[in-house]
């Protein structure tokens, strides 16, 4: 019931950038949908490109190839890198900080992730989906700073 209606929306706008990155989580899927799926975020990645390059003032569109790519696939240091110039062009954006740290996440850099989504935090105290990703990432962190074969302390 899910994929048909993520295929509708598809369907509707191939480019809609939540419905992509839903379609590209969606567990069980044939490889065939999946390269379906990755074909339209690289169309849609190269789109905004386009777009920055026309508009290189326009905060929004380093933001949608930032989370888009941050959520999905590709290369990660471009999301970083374009989440930061968004966030330069708009300063505390909170949605914007949610994204560099979703990107900051995706390339690994966990103690960035959990710095830019503190921001966000901070900037948007009432998103719970904000809440619920700095609470992600901090665990994410605090897993990877274990020591490895050591249980933790009591």
């Amino acid at each position: 019931q899910q994929r048909k209606c993520l295929d509708e929306a598809i369907r509707a706008d191939p480019a809609e950038i939540d419905t992509l990155i839903a379609c590209y989580r969606l567990p069980g899927q044939p490889p065939e949908y999946r390269r379906k799926i990755v074909d339209l975020i690289e169309r849609t990645a190269s789109s905004l490109l386009t777009e920055i390059e026309e508009q290189p003032d326009n905060a929004q569109n380093y933001n949608q190839l930032a989370w888009l790519i941050g959520n999905t696939e590709g290369d990660f240091d471009k999301a970083v890198s374009c989440a930061q110039k968004a966030l330069e062009l708009s300063p505390d954006n909170g949605a914007y900080c949610d994204t560099l740290a979703r990107a900051c996440f995706a390339k690994g850099d966990l103690p960035s992730a959990v710095k830019y989504q503190t921001l966000a935090h901070e900037l948007e105290p009432h998103s719970g989906l904000i809440s619920k990703q700095l609470k992600q990432f901090q665990d994410a962190l605090q897993e990877k700073q274990k020591p490895e074969g050591k249980p933790p302390p009591k």
